[in-house]
């Protein structure tokens, strides 16, 4: 039974347990009293039944030995907090062959061994935990009313099953960050689907080589330009196709329209200068002007925009090896160069 001198009597009230079974109803669970007060909701319980199925023989024993309680954590109703007082009854075992002597009923369609929540309850903080971070579970459990604290959140995802994978052809493989700019880890996803598989603790070619030929089956794989991802999977999975992922196939895309401008470059100004040079001899007041000293002047002006630009690049390449070689990190250099990382990394 509830404790009711525990409880604040103001504004305390219970309903009877035909409501409690059809609000609350667990099959194999009897609600039999409850107490609601303003933020909270206590419910009483017990299993049904006379008897229980020993845990290590199986044999069935009517027996009460003693009984206990415990207290669990269910979904809050109306913003109120529920928690259930269950009673657990312990039953002697009557088989003289069986090592247990006392057991603990079971009550699996309620809660787990040792769990200090409901299944249900579980259920639920387990697709909402999975979604966000440890800390910012604990907050919007307290939210729920069914507040836990951010270790306890991490146990909760961490309890989740895995599924089971078929057997892998198509992946794609990425780097992640453990610490930005610092320790790098590879990320392999099914591609087919868009889960992750698994988490190798670097992107070194030869623990991605390896983690490959455990997986034969795998006939495509979609990466980034990394020479050493191109390398892995060379050794790793050589059968296996290798396809840039659609970002890099954009960016290969624009890094070729570039090669092809600065190639045709010389072609695109001279047809340009000669319509500049037709819009010119279009006015009479321009006639006299020399298409010869228009190109001169143009070339003359490249050429030290070029020049420029190279001296510049070349510069700052230097000063970039230069505090590579002072032990410098990507992000530290950047920072010191007012550059981007990227520009530092590649």
């Amino acid at each position: 039974m509830i404790d009711y001198t525990s409880q604040p009597k103001d504004n305390n009230f219970s309903i009877n347990k035909h409501s409690l079974q059809a609000v609350f109803g667990i099959p194999g669970v009897v609600f039999y009293d409850s107490v609601i007060s303003d933020n909270l909701i206590l419910l009483s319980a017990r299993l049904k039944g006379k008897t229980a199925k020993c845990t290590c023989c199986g044999k069935r024993s009517k027996s009460v030995h003693s009984s206990y309680t415990r207290k669990l954590t269910d979904l809050s109703v109306t913003g109120r907090a529920v928690k259930i007082i269950l009673k657990v009854r312990k039953f002697r075992c009557r088989n003289s062959r069986c090592s247990q002597t006392v057991f603990s009923e079971q009550h699996l369609p309620l809660t787990q061994k040792y769990s200090r929540l409901t299944d249900r309850t579980n259920r639920y903080l387990q697709k909402l935990l999975i979604e966000v971070s440890s800390r910012k579970g604990e907050y919007i459990s307290d939210l729920f009313s069914i507040k836990q604290s951010s270790s306890t959140c991490l146990r909760i995802v961490k309890s989740i099953e895995m599924p089971e994978y078929q057997e892998l052809t198509t992946i794609g493989i990425d780097d992640w960050a453990y610490r930005k700019g610092k320790s790098y880890g590879t990320i392999i996803v099914n591609a087919l689907n868009h889960r992750p598989v698994e988490l190798l603790k670097s992107r070194d070619k030869e623990e991605v080589a390896d983690w490959l030929k455990e997986h034969n089956s795998i006939l495509y794989v979609t990466r980034d330009r990394s020479s050493s991802y191109y390398n892995a999977i060379k050794s790793g999975a050589s059968k296996a196709s290798q396809i840039a992922d659609r970002f890099h196939l954009v960016k290969n895309l624009g890094d070729y329209i570039a090669h092809e401008i600065r190639m045709e470059y010389k072609t695109i100004k001279s047809s340009w200068l000669a319509h500049r040079k037709s819009l010119y001899k279009s006015k009479e007041d321009n006639s006299s002007l020399s298409s010869g000293d228009s190109e001169n002047t143009s070339d003359s002006q490249y050429n030290k925009h070029t020049n420029s630009v190279s001296h510049r690049k070349q510069e700052l390449f230097n000063r970039i090896h230069e505090l590579k070689n002072n032990n410098y990190s990507q992000r530290a250099i950047a920072k010191a160069l007012n550059i981007n990382r990227n520009t530092v990394r590649y």
